[in-house]
């Protein structure tokens, strides 16, 4: 995974970055058809443009038969089918519909994930302290990354640690399509998996 600030509003010229060593340091200049014209990052896997958000995430549970997730498209492709009164395969989600179903695939995942979160923080009663974590550096030095989910977007930490603080620090949101529209100039994107 890598981006590019190419056609951003970052100073750069290093070519695409790892995260991890990622560099925002904001540099404005008008609109250039065929240079920097957004303050979007173009993000990359293995040289190709991505996707992201609530369609993708599903489709990567569908892949892996993640039965959660399973679970709730069933239900809405069922409910989908019987207003259609016709079979509606995998691949009706790459349309408007099927993105705005993904988003409630999500939401109903996310929805269950925070009933038992919620569950487990009532459990752990103020007697039991020693199920809690202390926060704070992890260690002297090393790469954490953190992905919290969100219901329309991909977000993630990248932080570096060196003698114990944070010598780098970028967060990579990127709302639903967003790399699509950010890449335009490297699209069509691979199609197929490799």
């Amino acid at each position: 995974m890598q981006e590019s600030v190419k056609h951003a509003w970052y100073k750069g010229g290093k070519g695409a970055l790892h995260p991890y060593k990622g560099e925002t340091i904001p540099q404005y200049t008008d609109f250039q058809d065929n240079g920097k014209y957004s303050w979007v990052k173009s993000p990359t896997f293995y040289g190709d443009t991505v996707q992201v958000g609530p369609l993708a995430r599903v489709l990567a549970w569908a892949a892996a038969k993640y039965e959660p997730g399973m679970r709730h498209l069933n239900r809405v492709i069922g409910m989908a089918e019987s207003i259609a009164k016709t079979k509606i395969p995998l691949e009706a989600l790459h349309s408007t519909i099927g993105r705005h179903a993904a988003r409630s695939v999500v939401c109903a995942s996310m929805v269950e994930n925070l009933q038992q979160q919620w569950q487990l923080l009532v459990e752990t009663s103020p007697g039991r302290r020693e199920d809690l974590q202390q926060a704070g550096v992890p260690e002297r030095r090393g790469e954490r990354l953190r992905f919290p989910r969100g219901a329309a977007r991909v977000l993630s930490h990248w932080v570096v640690i060196k003698d114990g603080a944070i010598k780098n620090y970028q967060r990579w949101c990127r709302p639903p399509g967003t790399p699509r529209r950010a890449t335009s100039r490297t699209w069509p994107a691979r199609t197929r998996p490799r």
